[in-house]
């Protein structure tokens, strides 16, 4: 099972090949860890959070690979409680991974910045954002990085 922060990171998750049925919906970092707890195996998906702030639940976690602005972390105790951190945020990633394949947000209907996509209440609702995402996953080996660590 994947816990995931948000419903952009839903999108993400589905389109990196998660059956919809094995993406839960924990509403924040705080939930997924908290979640993680009490679970003896399982994937969180999180952003790191730009004003410092992180769910206290981290500090159980170590990390074991870094791929780029990916971070893979396991629990202490459990290597079957993993976490996949997003740096910085789930928005500036995909704006980076974007510029670094050559993949214009502006062909899908999304704003130039990724600060400006975050203004957006519920932007992965708009109709391009999935074909945006689409896009990112043949040709950036970060994504797909990430589409692998969140699958096994």
């Amino acid at each position: 099972m994947l816990y995931v922060e948000c419903y952009p990171d839903e999108v993400l998750a589905r389109t990196l090949g998660v059956p919809g049925c094995d993406v839960k919906h924990e509403h924040g970092k705080g939930n997924i860890t908290n979640r993680l707890r009490k679970l003896t195996a399982g994937t969180g998906m999180l952003d790191e959070d730009r004003e410092g702030f992180q769910a206290a639940g981290l500090r159980e976690y170590r990390r074991v690979k870094q791929s780029g602005k990916l971070v893979l972390m396991e629990h202490a105790n459990s290597a079957a409680k993993r976490l996949v951190l997003i740096c910085p945020r789930l928005e500036e990633w995909l704006y980076e991974r974007a510029a670094a394949c050559g993949v214009k947000p502006g062909d899908y209907g999304l704003p130039d910045t990724a600060a400006r996509l975050k203004a957006i209440p519920r932007y992965e609702q708009k109709p391009k954002f999935p074909d945006f995402l689409q896009r990112l996953k043949p040709v950036d080996p970060e994504v797909q990085r990430l589409g692998k660590w969140i699958a096994s």
